[in-house]
């Protein structure tokens, strides 16, 4: 297995971050990745920021990293992900 290095995305306008996440390759499976951390501003929520971050990710790990798969735990943003199919 070849080491690469896992980006954190951030999202910046305005010399001001408005969102973020970041990855870890899943230690059992390679082509699964975690979303450690996943960061929307919330002066900026609402506008569709994270299902962006979401699709540029999922799109991120498969053209570059060779992985299929993100895995995530949460149980304030269950909503959020179930409406954009992650749930």
């Amino acid at each position: 297995m070849k080491l690469r290095l896992l980006p954190a995305l951030v999202e910046i306008t305005s010399r001001e971050a408005h969102g973020h996440i970041k990855l870890c390759r899943c230690l059992n499976n390679e082509y699964t990745f975690y979303a450690e951390s996943v960061c929307v501003a919330k002066k900026v929520r609402g506008r569709g920021l994270g299902r962006i971050i979401m699709s540029f990710t999922e799109r991120y790990i498969r053209e570059h990293l060779a992985g299929n798969r993100i895995c995530l735990q949460t149980l304030d943003a269950q909503g959020f992900y179930e409406n954009i199919g992650q749930g």
